[in-house]
């Protein structure tokens, strides 16, 4: 999954004024990696889970570990509509953060969700069963 670099900046933008400065300086730091990445979430993931230390995430396979791993909390109906309900990406980053554990790129999950939506991506996860 890419993402454009209007897409990139769109959200560093939004980030700018983000008022929780250790969230919005990680998700900032984060965001720079997808776009050192060329907006390849994939890449980036990789790239973001080996400097956290997070061998689960650092395989070839990270972004559908990652995926795989988001899919166990944000699929949770009470979670589903609290994020289908977020109007703006800088909600659906700080709904991301609390819920998933240090260190998972909140980031990139967050762009997975806008991207895709929560309706899509645990719509996969049903398709597997």
């Amino acid at each position: 999954m890419k993402l454009t670099p209007e897409e990139i900046e769109n959200f560093r933008s939004q980030l700018a004024d983000y008022p929780d400065a250790p969230l919005r300086d990680k998700a900032l730091e984060e965001l720079e990696v997808v776009k050192k990445c060329q907006g390849d979430l994939e890449i980036a993931t990789r790239v973001i889970a080996k400097r956290a230390g997070e061998a689960s995430l650092r395989a070839d396979s990270a972004f559908d570990s990652l995926l795989e791993k988001s899919r166990e909390i944000i699929c949770k109906p009470e979670i589903m509509e609290k994020l289908a309900k977020a109007n703006n990406p800088l909600i659906v980053l700080e709904l991301v953060a609390g819920l998933l554990p240090p260190p998972f790129p909140a980031v990139s999950v967050t762009l997975i969700l806008l991207k895709m939506g929560v309706e899509y991506i645990c719509k996969l996860d049903n398709s597997d069963n």
